[in-house]
């Protein structure tokens, strides 16, 4: 699949970009829309109104957690 077609230059976000805000407990906030929040702008995926996308989780090194399925991300919640 192709990335975004976005003014973003590279329409990606992971924890290993630099930049990206980390929450007190370790986790990472990221967010999808038009326009980035104030204080997340490397924690945005900009998205086009009207334009379908979808998300996808890529795990590089998954932990037992994973497996187990004591762990999970979140849902997506509209805010």
């Amino acid at each position: 699949r192709s990335m975004l077609q976005t003014d973003q230059p590279t329409p990606t976000i992971g924890s290993q970009l630099a930049n990206m805000r980390m929450e007190e407990d370790g986790s990472y906030l990221i967010y999808f829309g038009p326009k980035a929040p104030k204080g997340y702008e490397n924690n945005w995926l900009q998205t086009i109104p009207n334009k379908s996308w979808f998300v996808m989780l890529r795990m590089f090194g998954p932990t037992e957690k994973w497996f187990d399925q004591t762990w999970r991300p979140s849902e997506i919640e509209l805010i």
